[in-house]
């Protein structure tokens, strides 16, 4: 059996449903807004891509919510959720975006519905990748290098959109409820593979509070538990590093532990460490 907290793959289809049909409305909105902001961003280039990777991310940011939300807890069908989601959005944009496009160009009788008919959508996107529609570096791509920006960015949006999905916190099967990570602890630092051993072995006697202030390296734990029940906890370990750029301070964090399973007794052990300076 694993020490660690592991989702259980749980749920019923018409709650996936509705995380799909709330994740597919946030991803539409947030794709007719990044419609807008592309067409009309006064500069071109890589800071495009930046908002791209920004779309996909928010989508997939919003789609983990809406898993949370319907009670789905597997990772596989929240990445289903958000690939279904995404599409529906990446769609609304190229139609809200086509739209917006044609109104600048004062084309007539063009309407939003029009543009979101897939073949007149398909016609236009041929007519607009023959001419081209903006201009980056002096150029004005078009046909097969304009297809390519286009792939480009459909891959950052898509890949950026999946990768941000996350059911992070535990969720206790016994009480239908999600169990949130709380810092409970800062601690003198320790070697990351050091501190996994010490904690897998539920060495608590080697943990120590950390004595200087905030500002230097420190070990956080994060401890999550169902308070109903009382019988799901978890542990977490984050190694903070300090750093200095350019005179302003930066935290490095690497998660050294995730979710290790604790029973009651050692989440009460661990509490009554009394090691209450969080960050």
């Amino acid at each position: 059996m694993s020490q660690y907290y592991q989702h259980s793959g749980h749920y019923s289809p018409p709650a996936a449903l509705v995380a799909a049909l709330m994740g597919a409305v946030a991803a539409s909105l947030l794709g007719a807004i990044y419609a807008y902001i592309v067409l009309y961003l006064p500069l071109a280039g890589w800071i495009t891509f930046v908002i791209s990777g920004g779309y996909g991310l928010c989508v997939g940011l919003a789609v983990s919510k809406a898993c949370r939300v319907a009670k789905v807890r597997s990772q596989k069908a929240a990445l289903g959720i958000a690939l279904v989601s995404q599409l529906v959005g990446f769609y609304v944009a190229w139609g809200v975006w086509m739209h917006a496009l044609l109104v600048r160009a004062e084309v007539q009788d063009v309407s939003l519905a029009t543009c979101l008919s897939p073949s007149a959508l398909w016609a236009a996107i041929k007519v607009v990748n023959g001419t081209g529609a903006w201009s980056m570096f002096g150029v004005e791509p078009s046909g097969f290098f304009l297809a390519l920006l286009w792939l480009l960015e459909a891959a950052i949006i898509f890949v950026l959109c999946l990768a941000s999905v996350d059911l992070a916190d535990p969720f206790c099967e016994k009480c239908q409820v999600w169990c949130p990570s709380k810092p409970i602890a800062t601690l003198d630092p320790m070697a990351p593979e050091e501190l996994k051993s010490v904690l897998e072995g539920r060495q608590l006697d080697r943990l120590s509070l950390i004595q200087g202030d905030e500002t230097q390296e420190r070990i956080v734990l994060d401890l999550a538990h169902c308070a109903r029940c009382n019988q799901l906890h978890t542990l977490s370990a984050r190694h903070i590093t300090i750093k200095v750029k350019d005179g302003k301070r930066e935290d490095e964090t690497t998660k050294v532990v995730s979710h290790l399973l604790l029973t009651p007794e050692e989440a009460l052990a661990v509490q009554n460490l009394h090691l209450l300076k969080t960050e």
